[in-house]
């Protein structure tokens, strides 16, 4: 179960934490919602977090929103921190896909599971996987 997620931007030699207002998910466990893992103050930490029990070995999306865009220089480091201090340490992320995007509400942005599973979002830089079918030619 992810108990907390922490980011911090350092650059110059200073780093600081980065204000995380918001979280969406795909699906939450009752009673584990995924807005938990922003909540440092909150307490029984290792009883808390995101889980999503009874869908476990499925894929899972999480959408969490910078406080106010985050105005980074070249040469910024970020730092992601995932804290798994659960009663449960077998209860953890398989594998994990990070992305970072300029756009405004990307919660509502997601692609809906029918089309994900069809044509699986890729980087910018590399080549499709699985690319959606040309469209039909006519012959001249």
């Amino acid at each position: 179960m992810l108990t907390e997620l922490r980011l911090q931007s350092t650059a110059d030699g200073k780093s600081a934490d980065v204000k995380l207002a918001g979280a969406s998910a795909d699906h939450s466990q009752e009673g584990f919602p995924i807005a938990s893992v922003l909540d440092a103050k909150r307490k029984n930490k290792k009883n808390s977090g995101w889980a999503v029990l009874p869908q476990i070995g499925k894929a899972h999306e999480a959408v969490f929103e910078f406080d106010k865009p985050l105005a980074a220089k070249a040469g910024t480091l970020l730092t992601l921190t995932l804290n798994f201090q659960s009663q449960h340490p077998q209860h953890s992320i398989g594998k994990l896909r990070l992305s970072f995007t300029t756009a405004p509400d990307p919660a509502r942005k997601t692609v809906p599971p029918k089309c994900a599973s069809r044509w699986p979002l890729q980087p910018t830089n590399a080549p499709p996987r699985n690319p959606p079918p040309s469209p039909p030619t006519t012959a001249p």
